[in-house]
């Protein structure tokens, strides 16, 4: 399980834009097997990850300033039990962002 005071932060390789208050990822294909891909077998420049359910509240509250307990709180009062087990369930997913260079941990950690 991560330390839930460490803060993550979004990749700034990778835009994101709103559709009907769902975020999406735009994650570009870059580099030369990219371009092969796209101009032999129609592979497109951009995939647009869609960010389901809780995952958007999740997605909102990495600021770089939150910490992973932080968001977890922010889940539990919107979500209430619904978002258990929260800290599991939150960790979960995190580390799905983390492996697709979604997010980033760069050393931070809050302050006591």
């Amino acid at each position: 399980m991560h330390d839930l005071d460490r803060i993550p932060h979004k990749n700034v390789d990778y835009e994101y834009d709103q559709d009907n208050k769902n975020y999406i990822i735009l994650m570009p294909h870059k580099g030369l097997n990219h371009k092969i891909a796209q101009k032999f077998f129609n592979r497109p420049e951009i995939t647009r990850v869609k960010v389901k359910g809780m995952g958007n509240k999740v997605w909102e509250s990495i600021n770089g300033e939150n910490t992973i307990k932080d968001i977890g709180q922010i889940l539990k009062s919107e979500y209430k039990d619904e978002a258990e087990p929260l800290y599991e369930r939150l960790c979960l997913y995190l580390n799905g962002l983390e492996k697709n260079n979604f997010i980033k941990y760069i050393n931070s950690f809050k302050n006591s």
